[in-house]
């Protein structure tokens, strides 16, 4: 009898073990379906990859990836016009496309099959060539043009006024020019012996220095100053002791006595422009 109820107790046992054995295989084969189809999910759901660089000088080359295709890829320079292109829903895709000359944003949207989208933005630099230069040198304007091919010719011009041009037959030029007084717009066009051909324009501000006249009569220093624009202040030092006079004109006159025996005067004159005029001068009361 007592091995009979062992028995049945191991039975018992044995079919509690297959129970939980089996709701574990169950269990499990239930994880198993649920990460398969959730993987499948983000899969399916993934956003696409996009990667913008620099091909050569002149070019840039998009590439676009994602594993259940790439729909299309929309492309604008500095906020402006969008240019799409078709990716065919390939899973990998390229496009070389212009590097436009100067400073420019590329803004890149990447659109895949799934819906998915990834935005890509990046500024870069492109040097014209040739390329022109225009800085200011004192009172002059310097005009430096610099090409990888020979330049045929350099011409300028001052707003509407005549062009001036210069043959070159070389890879680099500079140029000093005079700049009018006031407010104008220099162009300076740049041509390459094989037609290439850059544009720059730029404002230019054209000052003088003021002028400056220092004489006596005997007993007085006479200081003379004018300005096209306005003068700001004169300094003056009269052995060795300073002075300071404020301005807002564009003319002086001024008068101050010198004193018995050797007398040593320096001036220098403002204007609003911040450029100075300066004068020395040594002469002897009697």
């Amino acid at each position: 009898m007592d091995g009979a109820i062992d028995i049945g107790q191991i039975l018992k046992i044995f079919g509690i073990f297959i129970l939980i054995f089996g709701i574990l295989l169950v269990s499990n084969g239930s994880y198993a379906l649920y990460k398969n189809l959730k993987e499948k999910e983000e899969y399916a759901n993934r956003k696409p990859t996009v990667l913008v660089e620099k091909n050569d000088e002149d070019t840039l080359i998009i590439t676009a990836k994602q594993e259940k295709g790439i729909e299309k890829i929309v492309y604008s320079w500095n906020g402006g016009e969008e240019v799409t292109i078709s990716a065919s829903n390939k899973t990998y895709f390229e496009k070389v496309i212009e590097l436009p000359t100067g400073e420019n944003t590329i803004n890149v949207v990447v659109t895949a099959i799934n819906g998915q989208k990834e935005e890509y933005q990046q500024k870069y630099v492109k040097k014209e060539d040739p390329n022109i230069e225009i800085t200011a040198v004192e009172n002059k304007i310097k005009v430096s043009v610099t090409s990888t091919e020979k330049i045929a010719t350099v011409s300028y011009k001052w707003d509407d006024d005549e062009n001036q041009e210069e043959e070159i037959n070389d890879t680099s030029f500079e140029k000093l020019i005079d700049i009018p007084q006031g407010l104008h717009t220099l162009t300076v066009v740049a041509t390459t012996v094989n037609n290439k051909i850059t544009t720059k324009q730029q404002e230019v501000h054209g000052v003088t220095k003021p002028k400056l006249e220092v004489t006596t009569d005997g007993k007085d220093f006479i200081i003379k100053a004018a300005d096209d624009e306005k003068l700001e202040k004169v300094e003056f030092k009269l052995n060795g002791q300073a002075y300071r006079l404020k301005l807002n004109n564009t003319e002086l006159t001024y008068r101050y006595p010198m004193s018995d025996g050797e007398n040593k005067l320096e001036v220098t004159v403002y204007n609003s422009n911040g450029l100075t005029a300066v004068s020395k001068v040594k002469c002897t009361k009697q």
